[in-house]
């Protein structure tokens, strides 16, 4: 067999070998979107919560400074 021809064989094993890499970029592609999204959703969650202990702290720190400033001239 000569080695120069590109027969139908070898032309098989490159679009199988090029579709199964394609196939696999594709699916890591969704799968990290997937993840992008998720994580994204997580955090604007987080951010939530945090805003809001942000204002139930609020009122109990001021409450603290109120306190304190009476203990300065100690």
């Amino acid at each position: 067999m000569d080695t120069s021809t590109f027969d139908f064989d070898t032309l098989t094993l490159v679009v199988t070998i090029v579709g199964s890499m394609l196939t696999l970029v594709i699916l890591m592609h969704r799968q990290f979107n997937h993840f992008d999204k998720k994580f994204d959703r997580k955090l604007d969650d987080l951010n939530t919560k945090v805003g809001r202990l942000e204002t139930t702290i609020a009122p109990i720190d001021s409450r603290f400074d109120g306190i304190d400033s009476r203990f300065d001239g100690i």
